[in-house]
């Protein structure tokens, strides 16, 4: 998937609260780049920030076109490059969604053996052989426990941090124990001490996470397992 780097310069009044003058957005760059008119793409900028789009200019002008990068680890990247010429040149930039406490965690749970029935699962472990199937992991990214993420995806949703999803409901192992046992906390430290890991699975901003969740993933399959991740 390609993402769309870009700018987006806050008002004056805000840069004392925001603590820049220009922040720097990662979107999808197919849904982006569909966006045609003003409007729509000042409400795109309201979903970012959660606030009133009326508080935040269109695109940076510097910008006129989105930096395009293959894959969001490459977006990270560029946008860290970005950041990090600008304040050379003594400019108020940040990343957004990674310049707050870094609280974030990348986590894992082992999954009945019955998901390889599932095609969604198969369609991201094309490398298995369904005839002897390895073990099953789901990945995923939390600024919860990793226990309590685990409750999430198997609850009745009581507000909206309760997200319930078919692999919390249908495949993961019960109890947390047995879905997180020493096997699974074994992988998760192997992945965090390897090259494929950016910053480890502990401590990470938004960003980071939701790298480290896909390359977690990958890394998984390359060890032969299978992996579900977003």
């Amino acid at each position: 998937m390609n993402y769309s780097v870009f700018f987006v310069r806050v008002k004056n009044r805000y840069i004392e609260t925001q603590n820049a003058k220009w922040v720097i957005c990662i979107k999808d760059e197919k849904k982006w780049s569909s966006i045609e008119n003003e409007r729509e793409r000042r409400a795109q900028i309201k979903q970012i920030f959660s606030k009133r789009p009326g508080q935040f200019r269109n695109i940076a002008r510097e910008v006129e076109t989105p930096i395009i990068a293959e894959g969001l680890r490459s977006a990270y990247e560029t946008a860290l490059d970005l950041r990090d010429k600008h304040r050379r040149e003594g400019r108020l930039v940040k990343i957004h969604a990674t310049e707050k406490t870094s609280s974030c965690r990348v986590y894992l749970f082992r999954l009945n053996q019955s998901v390889w029935k599932d095609k969604s699962y198969i369609k991201f472990n094309s490398h298995v052989n369904l005839d002897n199937p390895s073990e099953a992991f789901y990945v995923g990214m939390t600024s919860s426990t990793i226990e309590e993420r685990y409750r999430r995806h198997q609850a009745t949703p009581v507000d909206q941090k309760d997200i319930t999803t078919k692999w919390g409901k249908t495949y993961f192992l019960q109890p947390f124990v047995k879905s997180f046992d020493e096997a699974a906390q074994k992988l998760r430290d192997e992945f965090s001490q390897s090259t494929a890991t950016h910053r480890g699975v502990e401590d990470l901003n938004f960003w980071e996470a939701q790298i480290n969740e896909l390359e977690f993933a990958e890394w998984l399959r390359a060890q032969g397992y299978g992996a579900y991740a977003k």
